[in-house]
């Protein structure tokens, strides 16, 4: 989701920014960078969440972000 106006990233398009490779929402052109999450371009000023993706064979993998799962007492 684009940090800017929750725009949906799927639906946008993929870039690159001075070598950068990045998704450009579909509503207002704000671009993040795939590696990182950062926001290179307004009107988008916060980061979003970045994934590790593989390709293994014929599988492609995604990690997730990871929790910590310890209960507040």
């Amino acid at each position: 989701m684009c940090s800017h106006k929750m725009g949906r990233l799927a639906k946008g398009r993929l870039d690159s920014v001075e070598g950068v490779p990045v998704f450009v929402c579909p509503f207002h052109q704000a671009r993040f960078s795939i590696l990182t999450g950062e926001a290179l371009t307004s009107p988008a000023t916060k980061s979003i969440q970045a994934y590790e993706v593989r390709i293994s064979g014929e599988e492609i993998l995604l990690g997730l972000a990871r929790f910590d799962l310890t209960l507040a007492t």
